[in-house]
């Protein structure tokens, strides 16, 4: 790995290591490196590198996941003896990004390349800097950063919203569902459920074709429970979402309840999948 000014390397970069830290709702994938900057000759040679765009290698393909900042810009003047320097790129990942990793990294190591930002000037010639390092690392490793860094500690699966193209007959569906997820992030969890139950009624009816459909179905959760089918038990599965919702809809007089956070996320989860998956069906 090199830093090239023109025609010319003025650096050369051995990788040191890799780390992941842990931050709030994130963690950062920080890439150090040291420099070994080579002397100068009769020209006039400089570079600054202020970060580098960060991707990984995988599917055979390239996956771009953002850009590393340095904390300090990298300035290089090239002198008559030779120096060193040691620099870190630090990346933020989002949980959704970590999990996409995974999902494309499969069983495999995992190779990220560095596209530096930068640029210089040689003699009286502005130059840009552009080279990309690859920094390859074992699948063992990466997952031990994940688990030094707490990132295995959430389950880390998407569930994605429904797209705004559905068809005519689900744009209810997709209107309540994202109203429950509004009146989440507003902090509104009894809402959030209630607009959940909505959501859970409307794909029942219209997968199962009738308006009381859930009873029947939470039913045969007795003793002939283990001759349900794959489909019969997702269909309970369906139903027990939409009983668990019951209580936001009534009064505290009538046997309501109030939903904290935690529970309002564990219903938002379930129904944006169970949404997701009747409109692929």
């Amino acid at each position: 790995m090199d830093i090239t000014l023109g025609p010319r390397i003025i650096a050369r970069v051995s990788s040191s290591h890799m780390y992941l830290r842990k931050m709030v709702g994130a963690c950062e994938l920080c890439f150090s490196f040291n420099l070994q900057i080579l002397r100068g000759d009769t020209s006039h040679r400089e570079a600054t590198v202020v970060g580098a765009r960060v991707a990984m290698q995988a599917l055979g393909g390239e996956h771009q996941l953002g850009y590393a900042r340095l904390d300090t810009p990298l300035h290089i003047l090239l002198g008559p003896d030779d120096s060193s320097a040691s620099i870190t790129f630090s990346l933020i990942l989002l949980p959704h990004q970590i999990s996409a990793i995974e999902d494309l990294r499969g069983e495999e190591n995992l190779t990220f390349c560095l596209t530096l930002c930068g640029s210089g000037r040689e003699d009286r010639y502005p130059r840009q800097v552009y080279d990309t390092w690859r920094v390859e690392i074992p699948r063992s490793r990466w997952i031990e950063l994940l688990r030094e860094a707490g990132a295995l500690d959430i389950l880390l699966i998407e569930v994605p919203m429904p797209e705004a193209n559905v068809p005519r007959k689900w744009k209810k569906v997709r209107a309540d569902l994202l109203e429950a997820q509004r009146h989440f992030h507003l902090g509104e969890f009894g809402a959030c459920v209630v607009s959940c139950r909505k959501v859970v009624q409307e794909v029942g009816q219209k997968l199962y074709g009738k308006q009381e459909w859930s009873v029947s179905r939470l039913d045969r959760l007795g003793p002939g429970r283990k001759d349900m089918t794959k489909s019969e038990r997702e269909e309970a599965v369906n139903a027990a979402v939409r009983h668990f919702t019951h209580l936001a809809a009534h009064a505290e007089g009538e046997g309501g309840d109030d939903y904290n956070r935690a529970e309002a996320k564990l219903i938002l989860s379930f129904t944006a999948a169970i949404a997701v998956r009747a409109l692929s069906s």
